[in-house]
């Protein structure tokens, strides 16, 4: 399971991601490796409501999808209970909040308070992603001389080197393993994670 590292706002998120990567051809991986193919949300969470709505679509909420991490607007029946930060039933069948699901949207169209808590939203699903991260870490290839899959999230060459001498003993079990073997504090790996996904969402 991943625990909660301290947050930051989305915009210093950004801004160090941004120094971060921006050295490194822009590229998904995170989210490439997650979406595959063209695929559809079942459950999301509740990002922001907007009682008067936005570009003419009316009372909406917005959501991250709990899969594919899909940035959604969507109108809701009316007299509905909810709160911001819930996680709710978006699939075709028998949804009880959405009325319907008006489309993806992009980073920058999400509203303030969207942005202010997607950060929080993105821990709250990356435990439902573990395996993958960990399989990230344990399968991830080189991808050109001098240059590996993993240092697109992030990791330094020396924490590099620790990670591919490790995992050479034997594969990683969890994000917790990846800390103890490699020495790479836990909340260092949790934070790294959440750069790269705001920085992919972002599209920069």
């Amino acid at each position: 399971m991943i625990k909660e590292a301290p947050t930051r706002s989305v915009e210093e998120l950004l801004k160090r991601a941004r120094n971060r990567f921006k050295k490194r051809k822009w590229t998904r991986l995170i989210l490439l490796t997650i979406r595959g193919e063209k695929k559809y949300e079942e459950y999301a969470y509740i990002l922001d409501y907007l009682p008067h709505g936005r570009l003419g679509k009316g009372e909406l909420i917005q959501l991250i999808g709990e899969s594919y991490f899909t940035l959604l607007d969507a109108s809701i029946n009316k007299e509905s209970n909810f709160e911001i930060g819930d996680r709710i039933f978006i699939g075709r069948n028998d949804r009880k909040l959405v009325k319907k699901i008006l489309g993806r949207i992009p980073f920058w169209e999400l509203s303030l308070k969207s942005s202010k808590n997607l950060p929080t939203t993105i821990l709250k699903i990356l435990p439902k992603k573990e395996k993958l991260i960990v399989d990230l870490f344990n399968y991830s290839p080189s991808i050109s001389q001098g240059t590996h899959t993993l240092e697109r999230i992030g990791l330094t060459k020396t924490c590099l080197f620790r990670v591919l001498n490790e995992r050479k003993k034997g594969y990683f079990k969890s994000i917790f393993d990846i800390s103890r073997r490699t020495g790479i504090r836990y909340e260092i790996l949790i934070d790294l994670l959440l750069e790269r996904v705001l920085y992919e969402l972002a599209g920069e």
